[in-house]
């Protein structure tokens, strides 16, 4: 979907207009509030910082995920980006973002391998704002996954993921109510909730890309 001669168009593509909420939502449940990100900070959330790693790999490009350990949490188990909370020591979001993409998946991250940042979006039930950046490394990947935090590393093939019948409803159970949301369902793996609304994102910003 991206060949060599379209990452520098990528790049470009964060110097527009992001497609935003609208491509966010529709990967998102009919019951999922809409809540502007003034709004949450102005109800004091939390920021966490994550990455969407983009790699070339046997001349097909690959983005990496993760699979969260099961904990007492609201994200417990889900498919996710390396990323995690803002700290004291780090000077901005996106550090945080690169800080914790190495401590989870042992991948070290420069300033200038970073393409852009993706539009922020509030996570009602853990009250954080995400901020989302997509960053490209051309060299093989060297993966050391932190199993406190990590289940699972995953690398797919973005064309084939992104194909219009891997996108399914999903079901699932919260205060005994059965909620279906829409997912990409991939290699078995599922992805749903802000996961799949990042990359819905990702998707619509991919499509203004010129062969």
């Amino acid at each position: 979907m991206i060949p060599n001669h379209l990452i520098a168009q990528l790049q470009e593509q964060f110097n527009k207009t992001l497609p935003g909420m609208a491509s966010q939502y529709k990967m998102a449940g009919s019951y999922r509030p809409v809540v502007s990100i003034e709004e949450a900070i102005e109800k004091q959330a939390k920021t966490a910082g994550i990455l969407i790693l983009v790699t070339k790999m046997d001349e097909d490009f690959h983005f990496l995920m993760i699979q969260r350990t099961t904990y007492d949490g609201a994200h417990s188990g889900q498919m996710a980006f390396p990323g995690g909370k803002k700290e004291p020591q780090d000077a901005s979001i996106l550090d945080t973002a690169i800080r914790e993409c190495y401590e989870e998946i042992g991948i070290h991250i420069s300033k200038s391998d970073i393409l852009g940042a993706l539009t922020p979006l509030f996570i009602p039930v853990s009250h954080f704002v995400v901020y989302p950046f997509l960053a490209y490394i051309d060299s093989p990947l060297q993966l050391i996954k932190d199993p406190t935090e990590v289940e699972e590393i995953y690398l797919f093939n973005i064309q084939d993921f992104f194909k219009p019948e891997n996108i399914q409803d999903f079901s699932f159970q919260i205060q005994n109510q059965t909620m279906t949301v829409p997912s990409y369902r991939f290699q078995e793996q599922t992805v749903w909730g802000a996961s799949a609304m990042i990359l819905s994102e990702w998707y619509d910003l991919m499509q203004n890309l010129q062969d």
